[in-house]
């Protein structure tokens, strides 16, 4: 029975399920699948030994979270391994699904398939301005689709039918091209989570924080104040979650704001793909409405 790995990172479950619709495919092709989500952060999964690999992820800022690229990166040279890739996207994909599928085909990967679908956008300023982006995504259809694509991928491979698939187009307009420029890799690692503060009257040490961080990136100091890394990949699900409210970011920061606001949500919602619902955001991540 061939064996196949999927790697993915979902920390709200949206791509968690399209793994899962995938998996289903493969698997009533005959395939034995390990699955592996990259969240919480712990080792990287050894690939090696497998005859397929599968790697999913959100979108994080047009491109793909840092964490995921890290594990990427670190993979072994591939020798004409099958491997494809799937991408939730909440608003545009950017070069998400692009840049992974070049790096692996730089380490040798055979491309045997290319999916993304929409995902529930948990991007904190839109849900702070009162706007969920696809709400329910991936819903019934999209998952019956990740399934069919997992069929799909198998007949590929067994058939040896490898393409290069067409490659997502860039970011385009100005309000999203300055979203783009300022979360560049190096605003990431270098300079953002350098940004980040509790309010100490609210906190309550509870380290919810903590376990809400993908990297491991935050640690309670001696006082129980919490304390941020350089693997930050600015997802800010410590922001979000904290019940007390008392994580500020990088994201209050004024020019932020006004980008988001001003410029990058009106340009979203534009879009006439792109599905919304007004909400209210509450401490701890809930949305209502």
């Amino acid at each position: 029975m061939p064996r196949a790995c999927i790697v993915y990172f979902s920390q709200s479950g949206s791509t968690e399920k399209v793994a899962k619709g995938i998996a289903r495919g493969l698997r009533k092709a005959g395939y034995r699948i390990d699955a592996f989500n990259l969240f919480p952060a712990g080792p990287f999964p050894d690939v090696r030994g497998y005859d397929l690999i599968g790697i999913g992820l959100p979108v994080y800022y047009f491109r793909p979270p840092l964490n995921v690229l890290d594990f990427i990166r670190q993979l072994p040279p591939l020798k004409n391994v099958p491997a494809f890739i799937f991408v939730t996207k909440g608003s545009n994909i950017g070069s998400a699904g692009n840049r992974i599928r070049r790096i692996l085909k730089a380490k040798g990967a055979r491309e045997a398939g290319y999916f993304s679908c929409w995902g529930a956008d948990h991007f904190l300023l839109y849900l702070q301005k009162g706007y969920f982006l696809f709400p329910g995504h991936p819903d019934k259809k999209e998952l019956k689709k990740a399934e069919s694509f997992g069929c799909e991928t198998a007949r590929n491979v067994k058939n040896k039918k490898y393409q290069t698939f067409p490659s997502d187009p860039p970011v385009r307009g100005f309000a999203l091209f300055l979203a783009w420029f300022f979360t560049v890799n190096f605003f990431l690692r270098l300079v953002y989570h350098r940004f980040f503060f509790v309010k100490r009257k609210k906190c309550s040490s509870c380290g919810v924080c903590v376990k809400a961080c993908p990297k491991q990136n935050i640690v309670l100091n001696r006082r129980g104040f919490p304390k941020w890394g350089m693997r930050c990949i600015l997802c800010c699900y410590c922001e979000m979650k904290c019940p007390k409210e008392a994580i500020l970011s990088v994201m209050n920061f004024p020019a932020f704001n006004l980008l988001v606001k001003n410029f990058c949500l009106p340009a979203t919602l534009k879009n006439p793909a792109i599905r919304y619902k007004k909400v209210v955001f509450r401490p701890g991540g809930a949305v209502r409405g």
